[in-house]
């Protein structure tokens, strides 16, 4: 087929290089080859990031300006409730339209750009060094990816509550405005860890009954709207009905 397509080509081709292109667009059409890491690895003629897959990631440009570029592994699901009850419901909820705001490529994941331009907008801008070391302690798997995910992010705001960030301050001022919480402070209460600060100071309790009471009003809320919304369509097709 490869060897019919070419053949309509308004300059005619020798025999040997029809051969080539048609061998060089079967090598193409191969399948991914796995790496022992588990990711896709495969090689491709076009130097531009725009011509990679989805979910892939250049691994190197050869001399010759060809791409070798890597599936980069998707990170496993997590209930954040769960893992991280220290901020309750609402806050975890918050903080995800927070990480998905900060991800400037909708890719799930903060690069070293959307970090760079977090960080500054959280004012606590970090030198090279310092958006270093927080990309090595939050980054998601593999190591080396240089990427958070969003289990990074909220451990990276638990550690900011334990007092074991250099930027703690500011990241949690922006977290009590940005949740709606009342303003903290590791100086005040100490450091004792990313539970018992919250605790002490947000009233969040991490205990299974506190999640369930938040779900339940979130419910009751959910039923009292949808109520509020069937009498509003009955009193509008009673209206309707007298103009009849």
């Amino acid at each position: 087929a490869a060897v019919a397509k070419l053949a309509h080509s308004p300059e005619p081709r020798s025999p040997t290089e029809l051969l080539e292109a048609q061998q060089q667009q079967q090598q193409e059409a191969r399948p991914a080859e796995l790496t022992s890491s588990g990711s896709s690895s495969r090689r491709s003629s076009s130097s531009t990031p725009a011509a990679l897959p989805a979910g892939c990631d250049i691994e190197s440009v050869g001399p010759n300006g060809e791409v070798t570029w890597k599936r980069m592994p998707v990170s496993k699901k997590f209930n954040a409730y769960a893992e991280f009850p220290e901020f309750g419901r609402k806050g975890v909820v918050k903080l995800k339209e927070a990480f998905d705001e900060f991800d400037g490529d909708r890719d799930g994941y903060l690069g070293r750009e959307d970090l760079t331009r977090m960080m500054e907008r959280l004012g606590a801008p970090q030198t090279y060094l310092g958006l270093k070391a927080l990309m090595r302690d939050f980054e998601a798997p593999p190591a080396g990816s240089n990427r958070l995910d969003f289990r990074g992010f909220l451990s990276m705001f638990r550690r900011a509550a334990a007092g074991q960030l250099d930027s703690h301050k500011n990241l949690l001022a922006w977290y009590a405005e940005y949740v709606g919480v009342e303003a903290v402070s590791v100086d005040e209460v100490g450091v004792r860890g990313a539970k018992d600060f919250f605790e002490a100071k947000i009233g969040i309790h991490a205990a299974g009954g506190q999640y369930e009471a938040e779900l339940r009003e979130e419910q009751r809320q959910r039923q009292k709207k949808e109520e509020e919304d069937r009498i509003r369509q009955e009193n509008f097709r009673a209206k309707r009905e007298l103009f009849k």
